[in-house]
């Protein structure tokens, strides 16, 4: 399994992933999660539109990048694959 740091395609610190159509999904996560934060100290009880914005977006990150990054670029796909795995044996173990 290959670590983060042995992928040829990552960005160098301060750098983004610009080929990547993840990185635009989880960029509208972030402000997602930022607006959540923001409307859950607001007395209206509208705040769970912005937690199910935050979650489906979160959720979206891995699908993009399953489905449509990693046929681009084959060493992130075995990347993104040996992450499954691991999160699959870390909750068996959990």
């Amino acid at each position: 399994m290959p670590s983060f740091a042995e992928i040829k395609d990552r960005p160098e610190p301060g750098q983004k992933f610009q080929s990547l159509a993840a990185y635009a999904v989880l960029e509208q996560a972030i402000v997602a999660i930022q607006r959540l934060a923001r409307d859950l100290n607001d007395p209206n009880e509208t705040w769970y539109v912005s937690y199910v914005a935050a979650v489906t977006l979160l959720r979206s990150v891995g699908h993009v990048l399953n489905n449509q990054d990693c046929s681009v670029n084959p060493r992130i796909r075995e990347f993104s694959l040996a992450q499954v795995e691991a999160g699959k044996n870390f909750h068996r173990t959990h």
